[in-house]
């Protein structure tokens, strides 16, 4: 993706933190339910903020995946990105454009997974 260097760091971390819950979950891709993981996991991030004050909780969140999705063994290879979750990485890069910043945090990314009409993987 060409917005690489434009990552926060907290937007990394998301991003890192949602390849190891896809891992945990023994999931072998990184959905956008694995992303909204990862944005949770940044505390700190405007993202988790904004995600916590609708009333989002990543024990529940978790548990929804594990009943829609199902889990498996839990391994340690590089799971790519479903198509789906590098949409809203896409639109993620446009909202941060469109609002003239110059980086790419965790609540670009949490806008790229709504911006989707369906963001189930």
């Amino acid at each position: 993706m060409k917005s690489k260097g434009r990552f926060t760091q907290k937007a990394e971390q998301a991003i890192e933190s949602a390849g190891k819950a896809a891992s945990e979950l023994g999931h072998s891709y990184v959905g956008t339910e694995h992303l909204l993981l990862g944005i949770l996991a940044q505390r700190e991030g405007l993202g988790s903020r904004i995600l916590e004050k609708r009333g989002m909780d990543g024990k529940r969140l978790r548990r929804a995946i594990e009943a829609c999705s199902g889990s498996g063994s839990p391994f340690f290879s590089g799971q790519s990105l479903s198509p789906r979750a590098r949409l809203a990485m896409e639109k993620a890069a446009a909202e941060a454009e469109y609002m003239h910043q110059g980086y790419i945090g965790t609540e670009h990314i949490l806008l790229g997974i709504i911006r989707q009409s369906d963001s189930g993987g």
